[in-house]
């Protein structure tokens, strides 16, 4: 399970960072005066949402890889729920969750692909620092 987070914190370092800094969308507390987040005001760009990515990434790669139905629908609940705090607490956009939630989505299937594959170069590294 370690060797698919590690994936998906690598797809994020990829995908969504420099998405973050090519776009420089500001937070909707940055936008509107009217918006008060509910714990903390940042001022790194809004789009896309990183939590919200890196949550979904993870849950559906792993309920994909590890936990069948009722494991895959748990972490996909999660997953949403991830999401929905981003925009109740005011730190995101609906457009910033939602473009999360399908990047991601994508990225875990072609985690899922990929994964017997990273299986066995994980079993090949080991093995060559096995004395």
């Amino acid at each position: 399970m370690s060797l698919v987070i590690g994936f998906a914190f690598l797809s994020y370092i990829i995908i969504i960072m420099p998405m973050k800094e090519y776009f420089k969308r500001k937070r909707p507390h940055r936008v509107s005066k009217e918006i008060k987040p509910l714990k903390y005001k940042t001022k790194d760009p809004s789009f896309p949402s990183g939590h919200t990515y890196l949550a979904t990434v993870n849950a559906v790669a792993i309920g994909i890889i590890y936990g069948g139905l009722i494991g895959g629908l748990l972490m996909a609940i999660l997953a949403i729920l991830v999401g929905f705090s981003r925009v109740y607490m005011g730190v995101h956009f609906l457009t910033d969750v939602f473009v999360a939630y399908c990047l991601a989505i994508i990225v875990a299937y072609l985690i899922s692909i990929a994964f017997p594959l990273i299986l066995n170069l994980h079993e090949i590294i080991l093995n060559l620092f096995r004395f």
